[in-house]
């Protein structure tokens, strides 16, 4: 669409304006800038706290992360949560993974309640806000790690992906210091079931992630900063408050290899970027085009290893820095192989090199293996095995 000069003009003037007052120009960040956040034992024979300490110990010494930026959760059991006169048993379940609500999980329902939400803001959230504010780090902290033991997913009702209300941890976490928090998640919630009405297929963004494509020319101006990207949504100034992580594997060994290998990150410029697209799949708006496009602007064309055929990337001449793929659905030459991260791939990947694939469950579980649809879980991308010396 055309537009006459001065509304042009004055279009212009404004987007340059509100993109200067986004850019924070914020410096690489530093251990001071992260809280670390574990499992502590109930007791020596907590194997699961046990470990979560242990891959904290681990990570606080590689990182050299400050004693007062570390929390330990010391209520993650099974408890008894209440709303309106109405009980329901709280677990850990799926080893750690799950915060899961073991009535609506057991009876299968569909149509959640608000009781494992409730538990996610008593056990996990409020000791983390409260740790934060009561050592004056509300504003310092810019990243939390959640060590594993921690769980990832609050599953409020059936353990299907269609079910209303089941939801990640690290999106609940990351709006921390948005103003009556507690209320803001029980409006979030309200409006989450509200889409039940909707059912099967009412899963689309409530919140806008404001800090999407906040640096569209990689000009590296738009380093994260806690609070400073914000959304309006339903009353309150949302603010994006922290970026979460986790530090999850099948074992101990699985995250120590994962430490390890991203402290001596490959910085060479050597690493090859394998981008396996596919015909038979497609999206109105093809992310792997953009991708390529995205990494040719920032000197890598050299180093892209790409296809767009049915054929899969199964191997590459060089060390492989990032891998990303549409995983079972485009159709694994073996059928539904969920394995293929062991049975297939024969990449040798670089230290600290990155990964996803474009599958609905690749998330399904963190701490075990636990298969979805055939789905292929990223969490087998952090095997050791995998990781020989490129």
């Amino acid at each position: 669409m055309k537009l006459l000069f001065f509304f042009l003009l004055t279009f212009l003037l404004i987007t340059v304006v509100s993109e200067l007052k986004a850019q924070t120009y914020a410096d690489l960040p530093g251990p001071e800038n992260v809280l670390v956040v574990y499992k502590q034992p109930v007791d020596d024979q907590d194997t699961l706290g046990l470990i979560s300490e242990a891959v904290k110990d681990y990570y606080k010494t590689a990182r050299n992360i400050p004693v007062s930026n570390i929390l330990g959760l010391n209520s993650l059991i099974s408890h008894n949560i209440n709303i309106d006169g109405v009980t329901h048993p709280v677990i850990i379940a799926q080893e750690t993974d799950n915060i899961r609500d073991s009535i609506n999980h057991e009876s299968g329902t569909w149509y959640a309640t608000e009781h494992a939400w409730k538990y996610f803001y008593q056990n996990v959230a409020m000791p983390i806000k409260s740790y934060l504010t009561n050592n004056n780090l509300t504003s310092t902290i810019r990243y939390i790690v959640l060590c594993k033991g921690v769980p990832s997913k609050i599953q409020a009702g059936a353990d299907s992906g269609s079910v209303i209300g089941n939801v990640a941890v690290d999106g609940l976490l990351c709006m921390l210091n948005t103003e009556n928090y507690e209320d803001f998640l029980h409006s979030l919630y309200n409006k989450i079931r509200a889409q039940a009405d909707t059912f099967p297929y009412a899963h689309k963004p409530i919140i806008s992630n404001p800090y999407y494509d906040a640096d569209k020319n990689w000009s590296m101006n738009y380093r994260f900063k806690p609070d400073h990207f914000n959304e309006s949504w339903n009353g309150y100034n949302v603010k994006l408050s922290y970026l979460v992580s986790h530090l999850d594997g099948i074992s101990f060994e699985t995250v120590k290899n994962v430490i390890d290998r991203s402290v001596d990150a490959d910085l060479s410029g050597d690493g090859w970027w394998v981008i396996d697209d596919d015909p038979s799949v497609r999206v109105p708006h093809d992310p792997f085009s953009d991708a390529r496009e995205n990494l040719i602007l920032l000197g890598f064309g050299q180093r892209i290893n790409w296809n767009d055929s049915d054929e899969w990337i199964v191997d590459n001449n060089g060390p492989v820095l990032g891998y990303v793929s549409w995983g079972i659905h485009a159709g694994a030459p073996y059928g539904n192989d969920s394995t293929y991260w062991v049975d297939l791939l024969n990449f040798q990947y670089a230290n600290g090199a990155i990964a996803t694939t474009y599958e609905s469950f690749n998330g399904n579980s963190l701490g075990t293996l636990n298969y979805r649809a055939a789905h292929g879980l990223i969490t087998q991308f952090t095997q050791p095995n995998l990781h020989n010396s490129a």
